[in-house]
């Protein structure tokens, strides 16, 4: 008896043992995806890194030295240097504090990063410093990367907080993008999951075109004493050009969709000793999100935008349509390879002229402007000189088009355009232009002549009353006088 609850005893342990191995391989898998460069990846994020937010006082833990410079593209950054003698092998932490990087789901948020430090490997960089480790940090998160000196193993955690509560953010299904992972001689920028981070990853988006990045599970290797699960780790050549916006800029980048903090180690393993790290990190996503739907309007008599119009047969008027563009470094890493506003106008109106402008009014030359009388289509095509100049920073577009009102006209004609960006096509909400209603006459009746019949029936009216009112008093003044009989 004993010798079978042992039996069974030991088959409900290798058991557990075995569901407990099948849940941790199963949490070291993740859902990889390879994209084409000119598709969208999300359809929004909730988590926007603004680019331009500068934030000059950076509160910085500790009491480590601490610099501001300009490197030679102008970005700012402060310098902090850790002796060696004060990094210890159980980590050394530094905290720095953002008031503002952002929005999550449009509320502003700050951010608390913490880099821990673990080991002094000296480098070879002529900025290093012998004998400490030396992180420099962007006054604007996304603005330039950030590096790290003489170290080659760092744990780095990211905390976002509500600005105006300083309560921590609740961050769920949100895009990070890591950019300018290198792998040289004497750098190793890779990224470092471990489990309990993966189990907080839902995909990684990866190129199709690019080799230089891809996923690799470490769960069964010695050398990372099974402390990591995932590398994104540089495995092709540097064929990229560091520069946001370049076409190929995003090939030695990966962007992951995850909840909750984010934490990561970046660099080397702790095997290797490469002493220069830099990432450069992003909420645009991969391949971008998609741009709002264009929005279009008609102008009114009165010369407002709105979604309806009341014009006659042989008026003119306009259709305005409104594409907001995408921001660079915060939605988008890359630059339009193609840009286009189109209108099937409705068999109802002429087409009279058309033009574009910017958000400041102004017309924009860049492109070409067509109508096609086959189709009844105007359409707005961007040139080369203009995708390599736009701005890209949320501007928007207007394209205006004059027509006239034709005879086909009766009662009402609805419109909607829509743009296409790269290979997406993005639809408008509808327009309508109402024709006049028609005159009604109301019918009023005319009582004037009926004016002596009202009399009349009022006098009758009045004299029925008094009558009445004469023959109640008189009833009751002789009811007074009449004594009852015994």
């Amino acid at each position: 008896m004993f010798n079978k609850k042992r039996n069974l005893t030991m088959k409900l342990l290798f058991t557990a043992i075995f569901s407990f191995i099948v849940c941790i391989g199963a949490t070291s898998a993740l859902e990889t995806v390879r994209l084409d460069d000119n598709s969208f990846t999300v359809d929004s994020n909730p988590l926007n890194l603004v680019y331009d937010i500068n934030n000059e006082n950076l509160k910085i833990s500790g009491s480590f030295e601490k610099t501001v410079y300009n490197d030679e593209n102008g970005y700012g950054y402060y310098r902090i240097v850790i002796p060696e003698s004060e990094v210890r092998s159980s980590g050394t932490s530094v905290t720095i504090t953002y008031d503002k990087v952002g929005t999550y789901k449009g509320k502003d948020i700050g951010l608390n990063v913490t880099y821990t430090v673990y080991q002094y490997v000296e480098g070879n960089n002529p900025r290093a410093q012998k004998g400490a480790i030396i992180l420099t940090i962007p006054t604007n998160l996304t603005s330039a990367g950030t590096g790290l000196l003489n170290s080659s193993y760092n744990k780095c955690s990211y905390e976002f907080f509500y600005v105006d509560t300083q309560q921590p953010v609740d961050v769920e299904d949100a895009i990070f993008t890591f950019n300018s992972l290198n792998y040289s001689p004497r750098i190793n920028e890779t990224i470092f999951f471990d489990q309990d981070m993966v189990s907080r990853i839902s995909t990684v988006y990866l190129l199709k075109k690019s080799n230089n990045i891809e996923v690799i599970n470490n769960a069964s290797d010695p050398k990372l004493k099974n402390k990591y699960s995932l590398a994104l780790s540089p495995c092709g050549s540097d064929n990229f050009i560091d520069v946001i916006g370049n076409p190929n800029y995003t090939y030695n980048s990966a962007s992951i969709k995850y909840s909750g903090k984010l934490e990561f180690y970046i660099g080397s393993s702790m095997q290797e000793h490469l002493g220069n790290v830099y990432y450069a990190p992003s909420s645009a996503a991969i391949t971008g999100s998609k741009p709002k739907s264009p929005v279009k309007y008609v102008t009114t008599k009165s010369q407002k935008r709105e979604k309806s119009a009341i014009y006659s047969a042989g008026d003119t008027f306009t259709y305005e349509v409104d594409q907001k563009v995408n921001t660079l470094n915060e939605d988008t890493m890359v630059r339009y390879n193609f840009f286009s506003i189109v209108d099937s106008l409705p068999k109802e109106v002429d087409y009279v002229s058309a033009i574009l402008y910017d958000e400041n009014g102004k017309e924009v030359t860049d492109g070409n402007i067509a109508y096609e009388p086959t189709t009844h289509t105007v359409s707005w095509v961007a040139n080369s000189d203009f995708l390599t100049t736009m701005p890209l920073k949320g501007e928007t577009y207007t394209l205006k088009i004059n027509v006239k009102l034709n005879s086909d006209m009766k009662t009402k004609t609805v419109n909607a355009a829509k743009t296409i960006i790269n290979e997406n096509i993005l639809e408008s909400n509808e327009v309508v232009v109402n024709a006049p209603n028609e005159e009604t006459t109301v019918n009023v009746p005319n009582t004037s002549a009926n004016i002596p019949l009202y009399i009349a029936l009022i006098s009758a009216t009045l004299l029925v009353i008094s009558v009445g009112i004469i023959i109640y008093m008189n009833n009751k003044n002789n009811s007074k006088q009449t004594k009852p009989t015994k």
